[in-house]
């Protein structure tokens, strides 16, 4: 999941957020709730179909936020900030997206139909064109992350379902889109949830039934490199573990948030530090007009002053088909800091 940039509206809790990572011990985890403040239309497909998400806010404040999902039994999804399905497309079983921004919003899907690294452009009304499909090789292509960054360009990051992880090149010269596979690495088991910081040349790697598991991208990432941040267990960080995002606060502090599926929560953990600082939920809004959400697969967050939110997959949705649920991110950072 990408993170959008965070304006200087959040100063005020940058330091608030590296005492919380430093100074919290085990006797002092954080446990919360929260609520939903809006939700997307269901998924047309039945059972387990919804699974990941990214948030687009456009740098012109005529158009509209948008938010892009993936059906996984048919392709993508559009939708408005609130929650309007805009546009539907059978592009092929989409597992995984992410958002770059280059001359135009590009949205990459991990494409299980094809085994491919898909690239389709975003217009302002929520319209999609695919514009590149990339073979990758792999046999179950599962996870997937994207970011940018002046000393590396873009990169895309992919897994499959036997824990190989790809990682891509992107040359993007106006319609023009090339992915250069530049190394291969491999973890024991199932990894999906990834978030890649190139800020910090780490990815982020969520390992289903091991734990998070941060990889050194400046070095071989063979496992002397990487560090494992946090290990599933059975109480509150139950298998499986699913999507990752980052939400930065500056340029140097900011949140890790990991769907903990096993135990119908999220994990917090603190981004300079790599402490774990505890776990929420989401239950239902008052006089359960939004309905909490259980057994989540992907998430995504924004921290853009324009829009400030975490996106979670609900996959029960109270015996609807599968949707998104969206929570204030200030609402969140209230939650943290209070407890």
């Amino acid at each position: 999941m990408r993170l959008l940039t965070l304006a200087c509206a959040m100063m005020v809790v940058q330091g608030q957020a590296q005492h919380i990572g430093k100074e919290r011990d085990s006797r002092s985890l954080l446990h919360f709730e929260i609520s939903p403040i809006a939700e997307t239309t269901p998924v047309e497909s039945p059972e387990d179909a919804a699974d990941d998400v990214c948030i687009y806010v456009p740098t012109s404040v005529t158009e509209s936020v948008l938010i892009v999902g993936t059906n996984k039994k048919k392709g993508l999804d559009t939708y408005s900030l609130r929650g309007e399905r805009l546009h539907s497309y059978s592009f092929g079983r989409l597992n995984n997206v992410d958002l770059i921004n280059g001359a135009y919003p590009i949205i990459i899907g991990s494409n299980r139909t094809f085994n491919s690294v898909d690239f389709y452009r975003l217009f302002a009304d929520g319209s999609l064109q695919l514009l590149y499909r990339k073979p990758t090789g792999l046999k179950d292509v599962y996870g997937l992350s994207a970011d940018f960054h002046p000393d590396y360009g873009y990169m895309v990051f992919v897994s499959d379902k036997k824990g190989r992880v790809q990682e891509y090149t992107l040359e993007m010269k106006s319609a023009s889109i090339t992915a250069t596979l530049n190394r291969t690495f491999k973890f024991s088991s199932v990894v999906e949830g990834m978030d890649v910081d190139l800020h910090n040349a780490a990815l982020y790697a969520a390992e289903e039934n091991k734990g998070l598991w941060k990889v050194d991208l400046k070095s071989d990432t063979s496992r002397k490199n990487r560090k494992l941040l946090l290990s599933v267990d059975k109480e509150n960080i139950k298998a499986d573990l699913e999507g990752v995002a980052i939400a930065r606060l500056d340029a140097s502090s900011g949140l890790v948030f990991v769907s903990v599926q096993g135990s119908n929560a999220y994990a917090l953990l603190d981004l300079a530090s790599d402490e774990f600082m505890g776990t929420f939920t989401i239950k239902a809004s008052y006089n359960n007009t939004l309905g909490g959400v259980e057994e989540t697969d992907g998430i995504d967050v924004s921290t853009h002053p324009r829009t400030r939110v975490f996106i979670a997959q609900d996959g029960v949705n109270d015996g609807l088909n599968q949707n998104f649920k969206i929570v204030s991110f200030d609402q969140l950072l209230t939650a943290i800091f209070k407890n």
